[in-house]
């Protein structure tokens, strides 16, 4: 039995670092992928045309790209479901050169994406309004959850579990 105030040398990671690493990248994967917002800008050109600029930026900080729907006609609900009542939503502009997906993923919440294209809607309608921001917020939720799975990701990097070792206090 070796003395226990002898300093042993460990490793950096104690942990399992490839299965930690693991987890990192796929919270952080989530975060890329649904951790998106967008910022709609829309101006109404001299003709009546309207013009909107989408600018996506990953958890609001990090752009990713931007695209220009020309004649916006109107923005309406998209959805996808997968058996029953199980829908999920986007908005989508439908310009001159067709539809434009807000967000690339669908997600759950139709009433925001159906309050977003209404407001885009009116704003169409009312030939005296000039200029129309919105914002597709970030999720909370998706943050919490993208966050939850780095920290177990560190978490497992750097604190050893050892499988079969029960400490018993007698």
């Amino acid at each position: 039995m070796e003395n226990p105030s002898t300093p042993v040398k460990r490793p950096f990671f104690r942990g399992q670092p490839v299965f930690g690493l693991i987890f990192v990248l796929v919270g952080l994967g989530a975060l890329y992928l649904f951790g998106q917002t967008v910022r709609l800008a829309c101006t109404r050109q001299d003709g009546g045309t309207i013009s909107c600029t989408l600018q996506t930026s990953a958890v609001g900080l990090v752009p990713l790209r931007s695209a220009t729907v020309a004649g916006l006609q109107s923005a309406r609900l998209g959805h996808s479901c997968n058996g029953g009542d199980n829908c999920s939503y986007r908005v989508e502009l439908v310009g001159a050169n067709g539809t434009t997906a807000v967000t690339d993923f669908y997600s759950t919440g139709k009433t925001d994406k159906q309050a977003l294209a209404d407001q885009i809607n009116r704003f169409e309608q009312d030939s005296a309004a000039q200029t129309l921001q919105a914002e597709v917020p970030l999720n909370p939720l998706t943050v919490l959850f993208c966050g939850v799975f780095v920290a177990a990701g560190i978490f497992a990097m750097f604190v050893p579990m050892r499988p079969g070792h029960h400490y018993h206090h007698h």
